[in-house]
């Protein structure tokens, strides 16, 4: 008779093939053919139950045939919340259950959920872009203002100036002039006073910027001395709108601290509009509100005076405070100078300021920016067209803006067509202008080509997020330390995080937060796989076995790619509603061939090679001693494997799992190789048993293989 393992070998050893005869057997190619065209026809709970073709495939598929007709109990397993700890599935010592509840989608009620051209979360998104927008902005302007300080000091003449694009631009830009608007042979004209300056902008950039008449820089400097490097920056924040980003805030920092250490009276001080502005600021004073004669006064009081100026402020009046602050922050005598020997702030003092500053510097826009995130929100409303958008100048202006785009010379045409695009689709319009600020428009929205309502692309379903945080938990053990969970805390946070910014399926695999998350949850972190790998696994059309997920051989590969929603062309399916997605549809039909094998092997090989490939598929998802418990067939599979008698599942289950954990490292079940190892160990173990029950008598033979009791159980390593 053939043995266990040659049985077990010749199925595993080219799996590909063994399954592609397994989708051509009669039954199995029906069968499968049936559920594929009929499963997309379900659209309730009860229409599936109700069908027993659809709903007895589905559960052989996950192994789960003996409750078939427990209906009212899988009726609570389908209904189960997989993101709550408390779900009945979530709750059943057996995994199979809720791997099955994963794997479909059923509406919580029969009414159909309404489609929305903009769910909650992409709105906050939209939200978040337009408050950070200035902060992404500010970034590529900080390089042009570094640029145009390296610069400024070796400017020659006026056509040195002209022709440094950095220090032309940040120059014009930081008197409201637009430098793609003007006329470049205007500009060295008034620069070189061939022409009179005609507008504030070019009066401002002549004041500043000095140069003879010929064109070379003027005595003393390129730049007023008055305005200095550092002002034009300054202005050219301003004029950007870009005063309230983290970039200006440290400009005007580095201009606080290089100065105040030189100050020796309060008029010093208020004389340089910048400290002025960073003083008032660093207590939250609006400087636009003060003037420096009454600060001067505040500045020079004597806070115990009963009759000065702090003492006769209105004792509730929270101005009171800030001032009172203020006056703390500096050491000015009351005749406003700076006592011999002192400075104007210590540098405790300075610290503080500037700690200040940064915690007040924003509120203004911030403020500005909750205005018009509600303005935004009222005149969006529940659009049910993409051109509803493109017509609401509110809205419009407000989305050019969180995109980065002008809403003054950006078409409407181009948007509107952005806005009916796929962007995970690498031939969408959106994708073909080359500009990833259309293609984050376009994701921000769920509108169909057509510019009507459509479902919503997610990359991953909520219930797939939480199986995955779930086989993530698993990978930590039973052991693990507060500070271990801790952090798989954390990273599950980051990885849910991450993936709402996934708008193509470079994003993802490009992304090492949710790769290395996503590999780990499901046994992949040693494969060493690359983006590139990545790709093709993901993109894979798991109903042909000679895809790069099929062609592994190996179950990890087919639960990952399972756990996302990928087209074969690398798009991002929308969730149209269906109870399964084509990727679960996809799964349903992988699981339910692999275990007709099991079956078929069982029936023509022994029931030792069907424990075998079962193990071979169960092992790399079983991490705990009680996930081994909670599954008959690994349990048997194990038993033998370690020559434990029968009477060992009578013990008392923490008896169980102590002996197993004793006896088994678990890690070695995500090792391919190990796991090979303990089968060919289990089918030598399990031929012997056999023989022995049918009286061959091969005592001496199975205490050699059983390691004489134990003391060499792990032999198969």
């Amino acid at each position: 008779m053939q043995s266990t393992l040659l049985g077990y070998q010749l199925i595993a050893r080219d799996f590909a093939a063994s399954i592609a005869r397994a989708e051509a057997e009669p039954v199995t190619k029906r069968e499968t053919a049936y559920y594929e065209a009929n499963i997309g026809k379900v659209k309730t709970l009860d229409d599936f139950l109700d069908n027993y073709r659809l709903y007895s495939y589905a559960m052989k598929a996950y192994g789960l045939e003996e409750q078939i007709s427990s209906k009212a109990f899988m009726r609570k397993v389908l209904e189960s919340d997989l993101s709550a700890a408390d779900s009945f599935a979530n709750k059943l010592t057996d995994a199979r259950y809720r791997t099955f509840a994963a794997a479909f989608n059923f509406p919580k009620s029969t009414d159909s959920s309404t489609l929305k051209a903009v769910t909650t979360t992409q709105l906050d998104a939209i939200v978040e872009a337009y408050s950070e927008a200035d902060v992404r902005r500010s970034t590529g302007a900080s390089q042009k203002a570094a640029a145009f300080t390296s610069a400024i000091g070796s400017i020659a003449d006026v056509d040195d100036f002209m022709n440094n694009g950095a220090v032309y631009e940040v120059a014009m830009r930081s008197v409201g002039l637009d430098p793609d608007l003007m006329d470049r042979s205007a500009v060295r004209d008034v620069l070189t006073g061939a022409a009179s300056a005609t507008g504030d902008g070019l009066a401002a950039l002549k004041a500043t910027f000095r140069f003879q008449a010929g064109g070379a820089v003027a005595a003393g400097g390129i730049v007023d001395p008055a305005v200095g490097a550092g002002g034009i920056v300054s202005n050219y924040y301003d004029e950007l709108g870009l005063s309230a980003t983290p970039v200006a805030a440290a400009h005007e920092t580095a201009h606080f601290e290089a100065k105040i250490g030189a100050i020796r009276s309060v008029d010093e001080l208020l004389a340089d509009d910048r400290l002025f502005n960073y003083a008032l600021t660093s207590v939250g004073l609006d400087p636009a509100f003060e003037t420096t004669t009454y600060i001067a006064s505040v500045l020079k009081d004597d806070p115990a005076n009963p009759s000065g100026v702090l003492a006769t402020m209105s004792a509730d009046d929270a101005r009171k405070a800030a001032m009172t602050k203020l006056n703390a922050a500096f050491n000015f005598a009351a005749d406003g100078s700076v006592l011999v020997g002192e400075t104007a702030q210590s540098a405790a003092q300075t610290r503080d300021t500037s700690a200040g500053y940064f915690t007040f510097y924003d509120d203004k826009a911030e403020k500005a920016d909750a205005t018009d995130a509600r303005n935004f929100k009222i005149a969006l409303g529940n659009p049910t067209r993409a051109d509803a958008l493109i017509r609401n100048g509110t809205v419009f202006t407000y989305l050019m803006k969180a995109f980065e785009l002008d809403p003054a010379t950006e078409s409407p045409t181009r948007i509107l067509r952005v806005l009916k695009s796929d962007p995970s689709d690498p031939k969408s319009y959106a994708n073909s202008l080359k500009d990833e600020r259309y293609q984050r428009l376009a994701a921000a929205f769920n509108f169909d080509e057509n510019g009507k309502l459509a479902p919503e692309r997610l990359v991953q379903s909520q219930a797939k997020q939480t199986a995955t945080a779930q086989n993530y938990s698993k990978t930590l053990g039973t052991d693990a330390t507060q500070l271990a969970k801790d952090a798989a805390k954390k990273a599950t946070a980051a990885y849910a995080e991450a993936l709402t910014t996934v708008i193509d399926i470079d994003d993802f695999v490009n992304n090492k937060t949710i790769t290395d998350y996503a590999l780990k949850a499901y046994g992949l972190s040693e494969e060493k796989l690359k983006p590139a790998d990545l790709k093709a696994l993901l993109t894979s059309d798991l109903s042909n076995p000679e895809s790069a997920a099929r062609r592994k051989g190996d179950q990890r590969y087919i639960d990952f790619v399972s756990a996302y929603n990928f087209a074969t062309d690398g798009s991002i399916e929308r969730s149209n509603g269906a109870v399964q997605s084509a990727a679960d549809r996809l799964a349903v039909r992988e699981a339910f061939v692999r275990q007709t094998i099991e079956e078929r092997s069982g029936e023509s090989d022994g029931e030792g090679v069907r424990l075998a490939l079962y193990f071979q598929r169960k092992a790399p998802n079983i991490t705990t001693p009680y996930q081994l418990l909670a599954d008959k067939a690994a349990v048997e599979f194990t038993r033998t494997l370690l020559g434990l008698p029968a009477q060992f599942s009578q013990l008392d289950i923490e008896k169980q799992a102590s002996i197993l954990e004793s006896k088994l490292d678990f890690k070695d079940f995500k090792d391919a190789k190990k796991v090979d190892r303990m089968i060919s160990r289990f089918a030598g173990l399990y031929d012997i048993s056999q023989s022995a029950a049918a009286g061959a008598g091969a005592s001496a033979a199975m205490t050699i293989l059983s390691g004489g009791g134990g003391s060499n159980f792990l032999g198969y390593l």
